[in-house]
């Protein structure tokens, strides 16, 4: 089952990420077939430290696992979110229905 997993950073946690970010890539690693894509949610680009860029303000996976426990599993015992990294963090089942990403998720 596909599910969506959306998490928030909690303010100023930029730089305990690099602390956890090891344990948190090792982490992901043992889940690679899971993983369907993930990557960083982009803030204002007015808030970034470099001009012309825009800084990360969390992360957004589409994951498949066989049950929705496993999904949260999964997100809640990540190193970043052991660590507190996150503000908020949500679980929600997913059904793709357009686009070509989709066409690859509907089963």
């Amino acid at each position: 089952m596909i599910f969506v997993i959306y998490r928030i950073d909690a303010p100023q946690t930029s730089g305990k990420r690099d602390d956890f970010r090891r344990a948190h890539l090792d982490y992901l690693q043992r889940f690679n077939l899971e993983i369907l894509c993930a990557g960083a949610l982009l803030g204002d680009p007015d808030d970034a430290a470099a001009p012309g860029s825009r800084p990360e303000i969390g992360s957004l996976y589409v994951v498949d696992f066989p049950s929705e426990s496993s999904a949260r599993r999964f997100a809640f015992e990540d190193p970043f979110h052991q660590a507190g990294l996150f503000a908020s963090v949500e679980v929600r089942p997913f059904t793709a229905r357009l686009g070509p990403l989709a066409a690859s998720l509907i089963r």
